[in-house]
């Protein structure tokens, strides 16, 4: 049996180049190369942050699309688990419940808010401890959801996501005490994509920074 690790769980949301389209909203308004290119950048920064909150002994994973990607070298830094099947929100109830069954606090995140520090992971799982901790996206969804209790399927289920009022959704199924985290930007579009660059500039992690640099380069070509 695993040992349980006192400081929680982080999982982040992956999908695989090689076996799926990626930021397919974004590809259409600049193209698939540099797309990949800025989605490349931003699974740095994430890396990076995991890398930070296991140090301090919070246990991390990559939560993979593609059930057969999970042995490829993208992803060898850090254990595998397959998201899932299904939408989303049979994705998001797999991964939590699987890993707060073993570790009691869960952090999910995606790969499409590289302004999160590893600080806010560590915060929002401390958070946890007491209540549900959600970091809402700019577009209405979330970025970050964490928690150390059973929330059921139907939670997960009952909303319709990429909307602009998925988290008012969530809120009310989830119908328990929140914290809020500061609101972030999901990189989704070329709008978003101009608000995240000012704002890595001057991040804390050389991994952000030069996800900025990709981004200015980009807008300049």
């Amino acid at each position: 049996m695993a040992t349980k690790i006192i400081n929680g769980a982080l999982a982040v949301f992956v999908k695989t180049p090689e076996y799926s389209p990626i930021k397919t909203r974004l590809a259409a308004q600049i193209g698939k190369t540099k797309a990949l290119a800025i989605y490349n950048a931003m699974l740095h920064v994430a890396a990076a942050v995991m890398r930070t909150v296991q140090a301090h002994g919070i246990a991390v994973w990559w939560a993979v699309a593609e059930e057969k990607a999970l042995a490829h070298p993208r992803w060898k830094e850090f254990p595998t688990m397959h998201s899932g099947q299904g939408g989303l929100g049979s994705r998001l109830h797999h991964v939590y419940s699987t890993l707060q069954a073993q570790y009691g606090r869960v952090a999910l995140i995606g790969s499409d808010c590289p302004q999160m520090s590893a600080t806010a992971v560590a915060e929002a799982l401390n958070l946890a401890r007491k209540n549900t901790v959600i970091g809402p996206s700019q577009d209405g969804g979330f970025y970050l959801f964490a928690a150390a209790r059973d929330i059921p399927a139907n939670v997960w289920l009952d909303v319709a996501y990429s909307r602009d009022d998925t988290l008012t959704q969530l809120l009310r199924a989830l119908d328990d005490t929140t914290t809020r985290l500061p609101i972030l930007t999901d990189i989704d579009d070329t709008d978003s994509l101009h608000v995240a660059t000012k704002k890595l500039r001057h991040a804390d992690l050389l991994e952000q920074r030069k996800l900025a640099e990709v981004l200015t380069n980009i807008k300049q070509v």
